[in-house]
């Protein structure tokens, strides 16, 4: 049974998350469940990111990697203790008008997603969004890539390898920010207290 201050603080969520995609190109908010909603389908549309083709093999040895624009759907489940809990993430295949690719990241595992070594109570949706959009575009400058939880060590190895032969190549687009909710960030319904719960 959710307390009233996680029934307002999911509310917050979800008015805050419709305003933000409402202003994206990038990213549309598909579906929502439940009244406040505690899951959530969104559509990233074109983004420039790196892809592979789908395969038997988790890690295949020598994978090939292109960067293209392609489109995803992301999942996001609310736990009965959101916020305390970090949110539940998957992403769905990629595609592209040549068909349907696997999103090749070091944050990414298949249809798993680890955005955030150490989740903490005020992060918002908006937060979640921008961090998996920033990691897809390798955006350094904001993301340090070292620091988060890898969930494909190969991917990462990819990426520092590109990075050092083709430094300009990255970021592959500007950085998503969450200017919407940046000045309401005092005003949230719980407390700054980080948790020790790993991703």
């Amino acid at each position: 049974m959710r307390s009233p201050q996680q029934i307002n603080r999911m509310q917050h969520e979800y008015e805050t998350l419709l305003r933000f995609t409402k202003r994206r190109q990038e990213v549309t908010l598909f579906k929502s469940s439940g009244s406040p909603p505690s899951f959530y389908q969104l559509q990233f549309h074109n983004i420039r990111t790196s892809v592979t083709e789908q395969t038997l093999e988790p890690f295949p040895q020598n994978p090939k990697v292109e960067i293209r624009p392609v489109s995803f759907e992301l999942a996001i489940n609310l736990e009965e203790s959101f916020p305390l809990q970090k949110p539940g993430l998957s992403v769905s295949p990629a595609h592209d008008e040549e068909g349907l690719c696997l999103l090749y990241n070091s944050h990414i595992f298949l249809f798993a997603v680890c955005l955030f070594s150490r989740w903490r109570m005020h992060y918002s949706l908006v937060d979640v969004v921008c961090r998996l959009y920033n990691i897809l575009t390798y955006n350094h400058n904001l993301v340090n890539l070292d620091r988060l939880d890898v969930l494909n060590p190969r991917a990462l190895a990819w990426y520092k390898e590109q990075a050092h032969g083709q430094p300009d190549l990255f970021p592959l687009a500007s950085a998503m920010t969450n200017t919407l909710d940046a000045p309401d960030v005092s005003k949230r319904h719980f407390q700054f207290i980080d948790l020790q719960q790993e991703s």
